[in-house]
């Protein structure tokens, strides 16, 4: 089972609605390295993904596409539930509390601890796994990034991502380190032109890109704001949104990103005290932390690329 996600010729939120070509051979593309790289046990296990099984657009068109998505089978059995981040400090329109309050009530936790240990934490490793150790940078905002439910009703520590027209994968870094690469990738421009290579010049620029951008103001921004007035709104109890300032999770945030850093690669980064170290956490890889470093060879992402 699956479904279709297709051009609207429409502006939403500053952003035409439409796929181009670049994104529909992207998607498949993406989806393809993702599988490879879940079959040799190269992903962190908290990272699920709904795949991109197909895409098409009509001949000669630059834009107007349609990517279509498998459902999950644990999500088609009713064994688990996907909510997109968005979805856990949304207000219901009908009335009633967010979703995330009545989380924490369930889970027994303060606002902080909930949000901290079942979301934060295994983000923030997450991340850093999946961009320093497998050059692989998901486009992780509030809509593009759904919390796995369990039956319980809490979350599982599970992370799933969705829209890889917003992936970027570092080819060459994957090549040179051993890691899964499909022989070749589908493209219908350029493979450079498709899969953003070098768009947005290096890989470490694009890691802070995406952190700042994405997570901070797709997520934690929203919670920084909304959360400190749950309690007048009655959707916390009182004492529990005494510790609940402006700001606290983005703290919360970036102090977990330099912990889970230490934590893998056992080196040190200070992202509150240098602007610029979120853009430096690849150089990581230099040290071996995850692997045998990559050894420089020419040719080799050409060779990657399938352009023999």
């Amino acid at each position: 089972m699956g479904f279709g996600k297709v051009s609207l010729d429409k502006e939403i939120g500053g952003v035409r609605r439409t796929i181009s070509q670049g994104e529909v051979a992207r998607s498949v593309g993406v989806n393809n390295v993702l599988a490879l790289a879940r079959r040799r046990g190269e992903l962190p296990a908290s990272f699920k993904y709904v795949p991109e099984v197909f895409s098409t657009i009509p001949r000669g068109m630059e834009e107007g596409g349609m990517v279509i998505r498998a459902i999950p089978r644990e999500v088609a059995r009713g064994q688990v539930r996907y909510v997109p981040l968005f979805s856990l400090y949304a207000e219901p329109a009908g009335g009633g509390r967010p979703l995330l309050a009545e989380m924490i009530e369930r889970s027994g936790q303060s606002p902080e601890a909930f949000v901290c240990d079942r979301i934060v934490k295994p983000f923030a490793r997450q991340w850093i796994e999946l961009t320093v150790g497998r050059g692989i940078m998901p486009e992780p905002h509030a809509q593009n990034v759904l919390l796995e439910v369990g039956r319980d009703g809490l979350p599982t520590g599970n992370f799933v991502h969705r829209d890889f027209g917003g992936f970027n994968i570092d080819f060459e870094y994957r090549r040179q380190s051993g890691q899964a690469l499909p022989g070749k990738l589908p493209h219908i421009g350029t493979v450079e032109n498709d899969y953003k290579i070098g768009r947005y010049g290096s890989t470490e620029q694009l890691m802070g890109r995406n952190l700042d951008s994405f997570f901070y103001g797709g997520f934690i921004f929203n919670l920084d704001r909304q959360m400190p007035g749950w309690s007048n709104k009655g959707y916390l109890q009182p004492q529990q949104g005494r510790g609940l300032r402006e700001g606290v999770f983005k703290r919360m945030l970036v102090q977990e990103l330099e912990q889970q850093y230490t934590s893998i690669t056992g080196g040190r980064i200070d992202l509150r005290g240098d602007p610029r170290a979120m853009g430096r956490m690849a150089q990581a890889r230099s040290t071996g932390a995850f692997g045998t470093p990559p050894q420089r060879r020419p040719g080799l992402l050409r060779r990657v690329l399938g352009r023999r």
